[in-house]
C-alpha cells in the first residue's frame, strides 16, 4: 500500500470508494500500488475517454 497524498488534477469518480474527486482534493494515496499508477499514468482513460493523469504527488511542483 502506499501512503502518500496526491493532488486531484482532473474530476474523476474513485471506483475504489465510489467517491467523486475534483481538482484541489486531496487523494490519500492508501490505495494499491497499481491504482495509484493508473491515475498517474497519462495512457489511463476513463469509460468517458478522458485521458490521465488525474493525481500527482503533492510534492512534485
Amino acid at each position: 500500500m502506499n501512503n502518500m497524498v496526491y493532488n486531484v488534477l482532473t474530476a474523476f469518480k474513485d471506483k475504489l470508494d465510489g467517491k467523486i474527486y475534483y481538482p484541489g482534493d486531496k487523494y490519500t494515496g492508501k490505495k494499491t500500488k497499481a491504482r495509484i499508477a493508473d491515475l498517474t499514468s497519462s495512457e489511463y482513460e476513463l469509460a468517458d475517454g478522458t485521458l490521465g493523469p488525474f493525481i500527482e504527488p503533492v510534492d512534485a511542483e
